[in-house]
C-alpha cells in the first residue's frame, strides 16, 4: 500500500504545475470579475467571496488528483489481470486445476506493486 501511495504522490507532483495552472486560471478570472464588481460591496462580503474562490480552486485541484489516482488504480488492476491470466511466456494461462493459485496471485501482485506505472 505504501508503494501505491508513493506512485500516487509521484503522479501528483508530476502534475503539480498543471494543477497550479488550472487553479490560477480559474482563480484569476474570478478575482478580476470580483474586483470589477467590488465597488459597491462591503469588506465582509468581499472576504467571503474570496474564500469561496479559494475553496473552489482547492476543489478543482482535489478532483484532478482523485481523477489521476483513479487512473493509476485502473492501470494496476489491468496489469494484475494480465500477469495473472498469462504465463511467463505471455501465453494465455490454461487452467488445469493443478496450478498454485496462491503463488500465481503473489507473483502478479508483486509485479504490479514493484513496477512503475507509466
Amino acid at each position: 500500500m505504501k508503494l501505491i501511495l508513493s506512485d500516487i504522490r509521484e503522479i501528483f507532483l508530476n502534475n503539480y504545475i498543471l494543477f497550479k495552472l488550472i487553479y490560477s486560471e480559474n482563480g484569476n478570472a474570478k478575482r478580476k470579475q470580483l474586483e470589477s464588481n467590488a465597488l459597491d460591496l462591503d469588506e465582509e462580503t468581499i472576504e467571503r467571496m474570496q474564500q469561496s474562490l479559494r475553496d473552489h480552486g482547492r476543489k478543482v485541484v482535489e478532483n484532478k488528483a482523485r481523477e489521476e489516482a483513479g487512473k493509476i488504480i485502473i492501470r494496476m488492476k489491468d496489469r494484475f489481470s494480465t500477469i495473472f491470466n498469462h504465463d511467463n511466456d505471455s501465453l494465455p494461462r490454461v487452467w488445469t486445476g493443478k496450478e498454485d493459485i496462491r503463488a500465481i496471485t503473489k507473483d502478479a501482485r508483486s509485479v504490479v506493486i514493484d513496477c512503475k506505472l507509466q
